[in-house]
């Protein structure tokens, strides 16, 4: 898991939905998903059962002719079931949602465990109605006379084999920073052609020092190390140069010695990563993005599982990682470290 990231604090977490705009937040998230799928298999086998409530408010939906944006999916609908009467039919599942929520005491002011719940849920649904096992099957039976292999197979490269579909929470969650990727483009100036990546097309690491600028400059800037493209941002002309009108720094044997070359190179090339660094930062910083705090051990996850889901003290957890590690573990150390965690991945303590 990566350390400190940056993110735009307001670009988290699509509303009413599992899908996560940053990397700082997303893998984190689903890391914390794993583990409590994997200590907690309970809380999937009560999800599955809000099958029955998700078929129920489905047959509503249809009845009462909702179309795709009014549908049981989505938890902005599900919520106002209790006050509005055309949702009145999703009342049964906002109701197994929340006792779920509370049950394994997955709480966030984001709203995104039942967001996450209502996905997973519905994902599994519709991978059990008869009729999209079948297309499932026509799919395999198409696709094994195609490539002419076994349908055991087939079902190890392509999940969800009829009758043997399993609910996943963490696989659900969706990482998209498109959105993100889009708005910072948006915010920056002079950048107008959009491409998903964002840095690698406007701000390439380029490290193409120029001999004479670099000598005559006492103080040199990041462009007298990039001259292999043009220091202009517009639209027009932002674009690399020739290869021959480049001309770098090459070392001439016959001037100097391979040690004073490389001794100068070397000196210059830790100032443009240096340089190179600051100004991908600024960018970042100018546009209202923040550092995510680091989180080197993973273990906190854990602590944070058995604590909050499971109810385990921190008495019992510090104990636990103590004989678990022949080491000591101090309940202070045990809060510090699951209280961080839960507010990476946007949970409320109990």
């Amino acid at each position: 898991m990566k350390s400190s990231l940056y993110y735009h604090p307001q670009r988290v977490i699509v509303k009413d939905s599992a899908i996560i705009l940053n990397s700082a937040h997303y893998m984190p998230i689903k890391h914390f998903v794993g583990l409590l799928e994997e200590k907690v298999p309970q809380c999937i086998h009560d999800l599955k059962n809000l099958t029955v409530q998700y078929s129920i408010a489905t047959e509503w939906s249809l009845e009462k002719g909702l179309t795709g944006l009014e549908d049981p999916s989505l938890w902005e609908i599900v919520n106002q079931s209790d006050e509005n009467n055309s949702f009145a039919g999703y009342l049964p599942l906002k109701k197994g949602l929340i006792e779920w929520i509370n049950k394994y005491k997955l709480f966030s002011s984001t709203g995104f465990y039942l967001s996450l719940a209502l996905w997973s849920v519905e994902v599994y649904y519709k991978q059990c109605l008869e009729t999209e096992r079948e297309k499932r099957i026509a799919h395999m039976k198409k696709t094994c006379e195609e490539l002419e292999i076994s349908e055991a197979h087939y079902w190890v490269s392509f999940p969800y084999e009829p009758n043997k579909e399993v609910l996943s929470l963490s696989k659900e969650i969706v990482y998209a920073n498109e959105r993100d990727t889009e708005a910072l483009y948006e915010s920056t100036e002079n950048i107008t052609e959009f491409d998903d990546l964002f840095f690698d097309q406007n701000f390439p690491f380029i490290f193409a020092p120029n001999q004479l600028y670099l000598i005559l400059n006492g103080d040199p800037s990041i462009d007298d190390f990039e001259d292999l493209k043009p220091h202009s941002k517009n639209k027009e002309d932002y674009k690399p140069n020739p290869a021959n009108s480049f001309s770098g720094y090459g070392w001439d044997p016959r001037e100097d010695s391979w040690r004073e070359y490389e001794k100068r190179i070397d000196c210059w090339y830790e100032k443009y990563k240096h340089m190179y660094k600051e100004r991908t930062e600024s960018i970042l910083y100018e546009n209202g993005y923040v550092r995510s705090k680091a989180k080197r051990n993973i273990e906190h996850y854990s602590w944070l599982v058995y604590y909050q889901i499971l109810g385990w003290s921190l008495k019992d957890i510090a104990n636990h990682w103590s004989e678990k590690n022949e080491s000591a573990f101090s309940e202070d150390t045990i809060w510090k470290g699951l209280k961080s965690a839960a507010e990476i991945v946007y949970i409320n303590l109990r």
